[in-house]
């Protein structure tokens, strides 16, 4: 698959000047920072009330906080916790928690993260030619992560 000529990382012609090179590559950097900063705006407002108040999506969300706290207090998942699932989500709690603090917007701030690194990781792959990819990768990596008034059929979202 070809790489569109206007995002390689070869030089646009002999005789372009570091400077323009340097200057093309700041605008990319920007490009990030602007749809990092849009993309976490748009989900902190899906998350939270102005200003910190988290808002209760349900789901399963509440066993892995409960495992994680449970991990804060040294008991061993899988040996006095069990659940069938992989542990990434309690692991990524309890480093939350380890660095943060035991709160109850913990949880909306992981989804938070996750939201924006996966736009930011689907911008990547489009920008650099792999929309094949983007073609498949949202309708798994957001199916079983977006709350419930978002994950409906009748959602223009979806």
């Amino acid at each position: 698959m070809s790489v569109p000529p206007n995002l390689s990382s070869a030089p646009r012609s002999a005789g372009a000047s570091a400077g323009e090179q340097n200057a093309g590559a700041s605008r990319t950097v920007w490009i990030y920072v602007w749809i990092g900063i849009g993309t976490a705006m748009f989900f902190y407002l899906h998350l939270f009330h102005f200003p910190s108040v988290p808002i209760f999506h349900g789901g399963n969300q509440a066993l892995f906080l409960d495992h994680a706290e449970h991990m804060l207090h040294g008991e061993v998942l899988y040996r006095d916790l069990f659940q069938f699932n992989l542990p990434g989500t309690e692991y990524l709690y309890y480093i939350l928690f380890r660095c943060l603090g035991v709160h109850l917007w913990i949880g909306a701030f992981a989804l938070l993260l996750a939201y924006s690194t996966i736009a930011l990781l689907i911008f990547f792959f489009v920008a650099h030619g792999f929309m094949w990819l983007c073609r498949t990768a949202p309708c798994h990596c957001f199916s079983g992560y977006l709350p419930a008034h978002l994950n409906r059929r009748d959602s223009p979202l979806v």
